[in-house]
């Protein structure tokens, strides 16, 4: 032979194979769908030296029949014949996901034989069966040319012999990678929710209870007020997810169920008392219930600051804090409910820590669950904020939970 002329295969298609009515379409044999990667690992540099290398890029298309149509490869390589004819392998079942790989020197065609020809079975897979055609005749059946390749990073050499006598010795260095699973390998999972513009949304319901407490200067004892409530939340947000931390904007809105709220004053010290059913414990108060009617309504609009905490392929522990300002609607507060008068409760601070896990469901795209509490206080106006009192406390606190998903946004 006039020499030794080593190629080497390099993984460049990243398209998948798309068909055609007219011409078969050709993708590369590589990317994502790909079964063929071309390696030159250091033991096999040195054995190597000295030797011609050259780049060959393969193209794949579904086999169909024993005529290959390459006629839309000719637009790259003008020199290429329109079809090729070849001799399939016996006993070959061609109707499973069998492929033509047709394999083009970076340095061009000369003629039909400077290209490679091969067909492969069960492409795309860690398992693929290969067959080359050794002498390059287009003839599958004339030579051994059957090779089992499992994925993983050794190569197998195999030796092409060209059939015609000016035909130079190629000497190629063939390995499978391990196919990827989409979306679960680590610097995939952290690339869908990292450096992110990010909206969400969810939906979450809360319980919680309203306390106030002053001493009556009129009386010189204490009164108090007790209400507890249910909430039903939608919010929506806007956050930009950095490696370790997320910074964003939060609205939510609150639907309020409330209960029966109870104004307990007390009118002197608790005695014992004595009743025709025996002792009895008085507390010397007087109660009086719903004294007021709340708003039916009210939002919250403040920011959310989130660490995170990865603890599994995909999923993230993110302990937050939200504050904002809250707003109830206006004109909905009824001070009493012996008069007709509504108006305006004034804003409040809220702080509302929490935890939430978060689960990566897609490209750019997580499902969460949340659950956090909420503090603010409550200033009351009209009946109770006439009362000669001091030393003022006020609270209101509710638990929350919620389930939302958050998609990030691709510029």
């Amino acid at each position: 032979m006039c020499g030794r002329l080593t190629y080497l295969l390099l993984l460049l298609g990243t398209c998948l194979f798309s068909s055609a009515q007219q011409e078969p379409s050709f993708s590369g044999a590589g990317g994502a769908g790909g079964a063929l990667n071309a390696i030159m690992p250091d033991q096999f540099r040195t054995s190597l030296q000295g030797e011609e290398t050259v780049s060959v890029e393969f193209y794949q298309v579904k086999y169909t029949s024993q005529r290959i149509d390459i006629r839309s490869l000719k637009a790259l390589y003008a020199d290429l014949p329109p079809f090729v004819d070849i001799v399939p392998p016996e006993n070959v079942d061609f109707y499973s996901d069998m492929r033509v790989l047709i394999g083009v020197p970076e340095s061009g065609i000369k003629d039909g034989n400077t290209m490679v020809v091969w067909l492969a079975a069960n492409f795309g897979t860690d398992d693929i069966t290969l067959y080359t055609d050794t002498d390059q005749d287009r003839n599958f059946r004339n030579d051994n040319g059957l090779h089992k390749f499992r994925a993983g990073p050794s190569p197998r050499r195999i030796v092409l012999d060209p059939w015609d006598e000016g035909g130079k010795d190629r000497v190629l260095y063939l390995a499978i990678p391990k196919r990827q699973k989409p979306g679960f390998n680590r610097k995939e999972r952290q690339r869908k929710i990292e450096n992110n513009l990010t909206l969400s949304a969810s939906l979450g319901v809360g319980t919680g209870s309203l306390k106030y407490n002053f001493d009556n200067l009129d009386t010189g004892y204490p009164t108090w007020y007790t209400l507890d409530f249910t909430e039903r939340i939608v919010r929506l947000g806007v956050s930009y997810d950095m490696r370790l931390v997320t910074v964003g904007v939060d609205f939510n809105y609150q639907g309020m169920n409330f209960y029966t709220s109870y104004l307990t004053s007390r009118l002197g010290e608790p005695f014992w008392e004595q009743t025709p059913q025996g002792p009895y414990w008085n507390k010397n108060t007087i109660v009086s219930q719903n004294p007021d009617q709340h708003s039916p309504s009210k939002t919250q609009i403040g920011l959310y600051l989130g660490g995170r905490i990865p603890v599994s392929r995909g999923t993230e522990l993110q302990p937050f804090i939200r504050t904002g300002i809250v707003n109830h609607k206006d004109g909905t507060y009824r001070p009493s409910r012996y008069e007709q008068e509504y108006i305006n409760l004034p804003q409040a601070i809220y702080w509302e820590p929490g935890l939430r896990a978060e689960f990566v469901t897609g490209l750019f795209s997580t499902f969460f669950i949340e659950v956090s509490e909420v503090r603010h206080e409550w200033e009351p106006v009209g009946v109770m904020q006439d009362i000669n009192g001091e030393n003022y406390e006020s609270r209101v606190k509710s638990f929350r939970f919620g389930v939302g998903f958050r998609k990030g946004i691709q510029f």
